[in-house]
């Protein structure tokens, strides 16, 4: 927000200023300083949205990583309990 804001006040002071701006050809220098402000106001969005898409990943996936883990745990649980080992052991832990 603070690169936002100083983006803006540059802007604001070549708009009002336009006449001076181009009387003494200041154009180039303010044009590398708004560059310069936009894009670390850029680099902020995107880590931002970086951020966000990771959240959703997570919250997305949660439900398939515990339920493979349940499968999994299911599986070593009647393994090493009751030493069955029968591959509808596995697909009965796929239906429960």
């Amino acid at each position: 927000m603070k690169q936002k804001d100083m983006r803006l006040k540059t802007m604001n002071e070549v708009l009002s200023g336009i006449k001076v701006l181009k009387l003494y050809a200041w154009e180039p220098s303010f044009e590398r300083d708004i560059m310069v402000y936009r894009e670390k106001e850029l680099n902020g969005i995107r880590s931002i949205n970086y951020f966000n898409a990771l959240g959703a990943m997570c919250w997305l996936l949660t439900p398939y990583l515990v339920y493979l883990v349940y499968i999994y745990m299911y599986i070593l649980i009647i393994i090493h309990l009751y030493n069955i080992v029968r591959h509808t052991n596995g697909f009965s832990s796929i239906l429960v």
